[in-house]
């Protein structure tokens, strides 16, 4: 019988341990095979927050919630991109939703924005960098637009 070069052996390992470890974990899966109580999730149906109160800082006053109405800002009107992101709440939260509200941040410091989400880098990088035209006198002599901010 003629023996396998160190090569196939290898492959032939590869496979039969490839296959061993994808039948398990499809076995644990269809709950064919039981899983330890660590690979269940939890899902909490209810949470309960403690009181504002509880939560307050010395010297720190609780800020009412911005309005639905749109604000009258008489400052340049920005727009800005943003991800659906949970680090971009804050601004959502001071600017009151996607444009500038009454009862806001932006509106008490005179900011006029305007968010828009945008979840590709791509479009955002091409929103902040234009691409060049093809002549370079026509861009000169053309005005430009202004740019949107991130």
């Amino acid at each position: 019988m003629p023996r396998l070069k160190p090569q196939a052996k290898f492959f032939l390992i590869l496979i039969v341990v490839v296959v061993v470890f994808f039948g398990l974990r499809a076995a644990m899966q269809h709950g064919l095979i039981p899983t330890p109580g660590i690979m269940k999730s939890i899902v909490a149906s209810r949470v309960t927050l403690p009181p504002q109160e509880e939560a307050q800082v010395a010297n720190v006053q609780a800020m009412p919630y911005p309005s639905a109405a749109p604000a009258n800002v008489a400052a340049t009107h920005m727009q800005f991109d943003v991800w659906e992101w949970n680090a971009m709440y804050a601004l959502i939260y001071a600017n009151g939703g996607p444009d500038t509200t009454k009862g806001s941040l932006m509106e008490k410091y005179g900011v006029n924005l305007t968010l828009h989400r945008e979840d590709s880098n791509s479009q955002m990088k091409a929103t902040f960098w234009p691409a060049p035209s093809s002549s370079t006198t026509a861009r000169r002599a053309a005005p430009r637009a202004p740019r949107r901010l991130w």
